[in-house]
């Protein structure tokens, strides 16, 4: 199965909000979905497109698997790759330490769930890759 772009109104971003976990600085009403695994990337806000250096607060994302909420914060910058542009993003896991035998699947969901979102904002594809600088279970 694979991630889609979806829409959410206000009822459903009501009934994600109880799961969400991190700083919340701007929930976002858009989504990538992928119904079949039960997963949701939210994006909670932040500027991730711009350098830390200049104090601007990281993305932050929650991946909701199933009955896990995984939080991501961190950035990204857009480099020159084969002909065309990849979003290389800087990310810092936490990770429920029930889910802790899914971090592949997690690392692996991840690039996919970004990639959607950030097509459907962008309205044609975007490739994505992740850099896992942290990852700690709680």
């Amino acid at each position: 199965m694979a991630f889609e772009y979806a829409e959410l109104d206000q009822n459903e971003l009501d009934q994600f909000k109880p799961w969400l976990r991190g700083p919340v600085l701007a929930l976002s009403d858009d989504c990538a979905r992928d119904r079949a695994r039960d997963a949701v990337l939210l994006d909670l806000g932040g500027k991730p497109d711009l350098a830390p250096e200049r104090d601007e607060p990281p993305g932050h994302y929650n991946l909701i698997l199933g009955q896990d909420v995984i939080a991501a914060a961190g950035y990204f910058n857009v480099e020159e790759e084969d002909g065309g542009f990849v979003a290389v993003f800087d990310l810092s896991l936490s990770v429920p330490e029930a889910a802790r035998s899914r971090v592949d699947e997690i690392k692996e969901l991840l690039p996919q769930a970004l990639s959607t979102l950030r097509a459907g904002r962008m309205g044609r594809a975007s490739k994505v890759r992740v850099i896992y600088s942290q990852i700690t279970y709680f």
